[in-house]
């Protein structure tokens, strides 16, 4: 800020030079005085055993549920901490499955469409019956007539065992583009859903808005089917006392996986579950897969993970 002021004086000086109202410029001694501050990048986890970890945490998570559902629903959308803690019931098309933030909530003050996959429908539709009664979808403890503070979700993170240097609640974003980019999502798509705006591309704001959808829509599915892998191949077996086997599955064989809902002992009228497999190529650094004994008690839908790769959709690709 101080060398932006600098600068203006400066040019103000210049003017009144050219304009014979001035002799000289006093900001010149100031040039290479004021140092520019480095912007520190927000601590993130982009690690897949790690990201999986975390997601295990938050699940753990036993405080406020308003706060426990942003903490769920902020890897999923991976919108600024601002936009997702200030989001509005109005803003929300839970049938459409999108999320329309209006340009005047965003920091390049254009419109932004968030196309919302089921796992993040499913959190909504939820706290909707919570919170869904007032303005805010996650308001504040201290009065629902504004929404949460913007220390609730880091301070959600501190507490099940995340400081600052490790992940914070604007490392979403950082954690969803590294991670979509190493999958082989189209690099412009990614940008585009991060609302990283260039303004020469800027043609209007809800033209802009709406780019490349049908590809993020996509993308925001696979991205929470793959959240979904992450957090269950990984996770460790509560218990050794069932005496169930449980399904062992290698990142080699997982792209065969079709899809299943007839299996034996999962009943055709049930929800069931998708538990996602990795695919080959995929970053987890696990060769055998183990799933929960505990998951195992639910309905279990297998699915390979190889549809949340845009192998066979070469325009996806940069």
């Amino acid at each position: 800020m101080a060398l932006s002021h600098v600068a203006v004086r400066s040019n103000v000086f210049h003017w009144a030079i050219l304009e014979g109202k001035a002799e000289a410029d006093p900001t010149i001694a100031l040039r290479g005085t004021i140092k520019r501050v480095k912007h520190k990048h927000h601590a993130a986890i982009t690690d897949s055993m790690k990201i999986g970890q975390l997601l295990r945490d938050i699940d753990g998570f036993t405080g406020q549920p308003v706060t426990h559902a942003a903490l769920k629903l902020a890897p999923l959308v991976f919108v600024r901490a601002g936009e997702l803690r200030g989001a509005e019931w109005s803003e929300l098309d839970l049938e459409g499955a999108v999320w329309h933030i209006p340009g005047a909530r965003m920091k390049m003050k254009l419109d932004h469409l968030v196309p919302l996959s089921i796992q993040a429908v499913a959190i909504l539709r939820d706290l909707q019956l919570l919170t869904g009664q007032g303005r805010y979808v996650f308001p504040s403890l201290r009065g629902a007539s504004r929404h949460m503070s913007e220390n609730a979700v880091n301070i959600g993170l501190r507490s099940v065992g995340y400081d600052g240097d490790t992940m914070t609640g604007h490392g979403f974003c950082a954690m969803a583009s590294s991670r979509l980019n190493e999958m082989g999502w189209d690099e412009r798509a990614i940008e585009c859903q991060l609302a990283h705006a260039e303004p020469n591309e800027v043609k209007g704001a809800y033209n802009y808005a709406a780019k490349y959808l049908d590809i993020r829509k996509d993308m925001m599915q696979a991205w929470a089917d793959y959240l979904h892998a992450l957090k269950v191949v990984n996770s460790k077996p509560n218990s050794m006392k069932d005496e169930q086997q449980t399904d062992v599955i290698t990142p080699s064989k997982a792209h065969h996986v079709k899809e299943d809902s007839s299996k034996p002992g999962v009943a055709q009228n049930e929800p069931s579950r998708v538990v996602s497999i990795p695919a080959r190529g995929m970053p987890i650094d696990q060769q055998n897969i183990t799933n929960n004994t505990e998951a195992q008690a639910e309905p279990v839908r297998v699915v390979s993970l190889e549809r949340m790769l845009p192998r066979n959709k070469p325009w996806l690709r940069k």
